[in-house]
């Protein structure tokens, strides 16, 4: 029986690349183990590297994973962030329960005045404190706030966020206890009508930065 001739090849293929091609079988490897075992060697290399890389992609959506999609910080401003801690809505609402329990104590009133009390004492704070003042106690932020009031400040500016849709919500639920409770009798209707109304257009998405009839403008 003859060798084969495994170096008969077509006239436009490298006889170099014999060693990396073609899947020799017995026959042919009896009669040339060299071919063989470089063909072994070579089926190996490739299989490794090919579990290389695929650990290395994994390794690296891994990495995307953790890092890349990690979600930046939604406020930096110092003066605002702080309503984002969370319980911050709770213990608003408790603040004002109790408050309520304190002017009802104090005063010895009814529950619908001192709700109405409490419903006024909400808005001149809030006001002041929200709508009103501007720029922020701290230094570091180099005045970039110092137009602005604290409501315009949070969210970054952002309209109709969970937030504001909160301390919008506030004054409305006040006015509609203190109503309610007051069985919608003037003076106090008219009092809880009128605070109501300015501190929730002021929080309207339309008046940020506005300043009526230039009151609060910087000059």
């Amino acid at each position: 029986m003859g060798v084969p001739n495994i170096f008969s090849l077509p006239e436009n293929l490298d006889s170099t690349a014999v060693v990396f091609i073609g899947n020799p079988t017995k026959h042919d490897q009896l009669f040339n183990p060299f071919l063989g075992f470089i063909n072994n060697i070579h089926s190996g290399v490739i299989w490794s590297v090919g579990i290389s890389n695929n650990k290395s992609d994994q390794n690296r959506r891994e990495s995307e994973k953790k890092y890349v999609r990690a979600a930046p910080p939604t406020d930096l401003n110092k003066n605002t962030e702080w309503f984002m801690y969370p319980g911050v809505w709770t213990a608003y609402i408790l603040i004002v329960f109790f408050s309520w329990l304190m002017v009802l104590s104090l005063f010895g009133i009814s529950p619908g005045t001192a709700w109405t009390v409490v419903h006024l004492t909400h808005f001149f704070v809030t006001y002041h404190f929200f709508h009103w003042k501007k720029g922020t106690p701290f230094a570091d932020d180099q005045g970039i706030y110092n137009g602005l009031t604290w409501w315009e400040q949070m969210d970054n500016g952002k309209q109709l966020t969970p937030n504001r849709k909160f301390l919008t919500a506030v004054p409305v639920l006040l006015y509609l206890i203190a109503s309610h409770t007051t069985h919608y009798q003037n003076p106090m209707m008219f009092f809880n009508t009128i605070v109501v109304s300015v501190l929730v257009i002021a929080k309207f998405p339309n008046m940020h930065k506005v300043r009526i009839f230039g009151i609060n403008a910087d000059h």
